[in-house]
């Protein structure tokens, strides 16, 4: 087989290798994204513990939104992959925090929100105020993610204003355990089915995936081909 693939080649010394992949290999491959590093700015710097690679800090409101958006100003949804839910709409939850956005108040936003927590492959400090972040999954904190999303995409300036901050979370976990742990801790202040903390199994993703080429509609996380204007039917 290398010996075909370098007769299609026209340099003669380019080198040829071929490696076999099965299907669990072919879906992290579909998966892959090209471009998976992000870089966080800080407002102070970080409590953090090294051995461990977990990072606690607040974040400006506006260097957040900058964090979860791409150079078009569109939220970059892939990040979110592991949440167990969608965005959920106008619930009393949701609406309090736009509330606390749209009226700032002598307490930090930070005071009034739980925050969000960011697993990574890999996360370090590039400067005292900088954090770089490979392969990042906002595993907590969609629903506020998508209001503040939503608060400064109804006013752009506000971005240039923002004094709040919100506290974010980034850990790099050691194993899959410790991962899967990590989600299910942070997902269970709220009243979730346990069928919902499955929605990341891999199983799952490759049946959406699947169905959807084919124009069906899995609902792997609660609300989220809703929220993309796919009809029940």
């Amino acid at each position: 087989m290398r010996a075909g693939i370098k007769q299609l080649l026209p340099n003669p010394n380019v080198s040829a290798d071929v490696i076999f992949v099965n299907a669990d290999k072919l879906m992290d491959l579909v998966g892959t994204q090209s471009n998976n590093e992000f870089f966080l700015k800080l407002t102070e710097a970080p409590i953090t513990i090294s051995s461990q690679y977990v990072f606690v800090t607040l974040v400006n409101l506006s260097d957040y939104f900058n964090f979860i958006t791409n150079e078009n100003g569109e939220i970059i949804k892939h990040i979110f992959e592991s949440n167990v839910r969608d965005y959920q709409g106008h619930t009393s939850v949701n609406k309090d925090i736009q509330e606390s956005l749209e009226n700032p108040s002598t307490e930090d936003f930070w005071w009034l929100d739980n925050g969000v927590t960011i697993l990574a492959s890999k996360a370090s400090l590039t400067t005292g105020k900088e954090i770089g972040i490979t392969d990042p999954e906002i595993v907590n904190g969609l629903q506020t993610s998508t209001e503040i999303y939503k608060y400064f995409c109804t006013a752009i300036e506000r971005l240039n204003q923002e004094k709040r901050n919100i506290l974010v979370r980034v850990i790099v976990p050691d194993s899959e355990e410790s991962r899967d742990k990590i989600i299910l801790a942070t997902n269970s202040q709220t009243n979730i089915p346990k069928a919902s903390l499955r929605a990341t199994d891999s199983i799952h993703r490759q049946i959406e995936m699947y169905l959807r080429n084919r124009n069906l509609y899995y609902d792997r996380r609660k609300n989220y081909y809703k929220n993309q204007g796919k009809k029940v039917t």
